[in-house]
């Protein structure tokens, strides 16, 4: 049976969005029919990386890019393109987007 793949992509990976998130990939290790990757962006002041490993399943693919929450159109214009192609490359049946900034990024990034 084919995994279904989900992707959760985030540019705040801190507080009520991380946990958020957690859940939902806590949850979903437990079918092995899913797949689950995460697009975040370490910029946000309080991520810490130290603790992906006790939150998060081995089989949790992460994936870092940066991207801000200010609006900056050529910090912007890079995270698009980086994002279009890790798209392209994961193939997501799901694609989650958690936070304002990819909200916008995720959604111009999916239809290009």
């Amino acid at each position: 049976m084919k995994k279904i793949k989900v992707l959760h992509i985030s540019e705040t990976f801190v507080t009520g969005v991380y946990t958020y998130i957690q859940s939902i990939c806590a949850f979903t290790a437990q079918n092995s029919n899913i797949e689950t990757h995460i697009i975040y962006s370490p910029n946000r002041e309080g991520t810490d990386q130290l603790n992906f490993k006790k939150d998060f399943s081995p089989d949790t693919k992460l994936v870092v890019l940066p991207m801000q929450r200010e609006v900056s159109f050529l910090k912007d214009y890079k995270s698009l393109q980086h994002l279009k192609k890790a798209i392209k490359q994961i193939k997501p049946d799901v694609i989650h987007l958690h936070s304002s900034k990819a909200g916008v990024l995720g959604r111009i990034a999916r239809k290009s």
